[in-house]
Order: C-alpha cells, then sequence, then structure tokens
C-alpha cells in the first residue's frame, strides 16, 4: 500500500513497485488507505507523514492498534520530506519500520521495501 497526498508520487511508487512483481494499493488519502488496508490487509504500508487530515502518524498508529490477524504488524516505511533526527524518531516511535528521505532514490525505495517484506515473512 502506497499513501502519500502528492498523486504524482504516489503514481511513480505505483508504477515502481508494480514492475517488480508488487500488487500495490494507491491512495492519496489516509482516510481512505486505513479503509483500504482493513479491508485488503496489505503485505506493507509506504506512508508519507505529513498529509492533510489525518497525518501518517495517526495512520500507522491506527493500524497498530488493530490485530496481528487484522494487520497490526504489517511492515510499514514511512517517508517525509525532512530527514532530522528528531522526525525520524517520531516516525519509529509511532510504528514505522523505517524512513526515508523525499526525494526517494527509487532503487533504494525497492530494496527497501523488499527487505521489509522478507523480514516480516
Amino acid at each position: 500500500m502506497v499513501v502519500d497526498d502528492e498523486k504524482p508520487l504516489v503514481e511513480l511508487v505505483d508504477i515502481i513497485l508494480s514492475s517488480y512483481g508488487a500488487e500495490v494499493i494507491a491512495t492519496t488519502s489516509s482516510d481512505e488507505a486505513l479503509r483500504l488496508f482493513i479491508e485488503r490487509k496489505p503485505d506493507l504500508v509506504v506512508s508519507d507523514i505529513a498529509m492533510p487530515g489525518m497525518d501518517g502518524h495517526d495512520l500507522i498508529r491506527c493500524i497498530r492498534n488493530l490485530t496481528p490477524d487484522q494487520g497490526g504488524q504489517v511492515p510499514a516505511l514511512a517517508l517525509t520530506a525532512f530527514g532530522d533526527s528528531r522526525t525520524k524518531q517520531k516516525a519509529l516511535t509511532a510504528g514505522f519500520h523505517n524512513f526515508l528521505v523525499k526525494p526517494v532514490d527509487l532503487y533504494v525505495l525497492v530494496s527497501v521495501c523488499s527487505g521489509l517484506i522478507k523480514v516480516s515473512r
């Protein structure tokens, strides 16, 4: 699952991950992401932090409140334009497993996503 309020980024990440065989659930709304997450239980969440309404921290906290059977332990990657240590720590404390700073190197993104999925299996 890819969640970011920047539609071009969502579309780009969707294309890249799909080209590696991933089935991507893509959305620009964290509210819709939570609904789709509950319905489809993706293997990975890649989410922006700063979004209108429910931000990425709130989204991952909602997901972490789900039971393991509902997907509450899904691997999660935070994306943000802010790379300072405080922002990173806040993302990790909220429940993300890893953190990348935008603009993201797409090969690094694929590698990190692949690694998170492998570790979770």
